[in-house]
């Protein structure tokens, strides 16, 4: 079991969602996919160079929002 203290070390979150029965914590062009236990589920991992401003988790979607420009994403979750 992965806990949550060790991956985000060091790292300032830049956002933080749940969906009722897990946790998503994204930071550095990097999403973590966490349970309640603290174990880490999945990786998500993009390139865009930008911090995250926001995230919000609905259903079976994740939604981030950008800084610098008003951008919104989704994505399946």
């Amino acid at each position: 079991m992965v806990q949550l203290s060790r991956f985000v070390s060091n790292s300032p979150v830049q956002g933080f969602a749940y969906d009722g029965s897990n946790f998503y914590i994204g930071f550095n062009d990097n999403i973590f996919k966490v349970g309640e236990d603290g174990t880490a589920k999945k990786h998500y991992k993009f390139n865009v160079r930008r911090e995250i401003e926001g995230m919000s988790a609905t259903g079976s979607n994740l939604y981030v929002q950008f800084a610098q420009r008003a951008e919104l994403t989704q994505g399946r979750i």
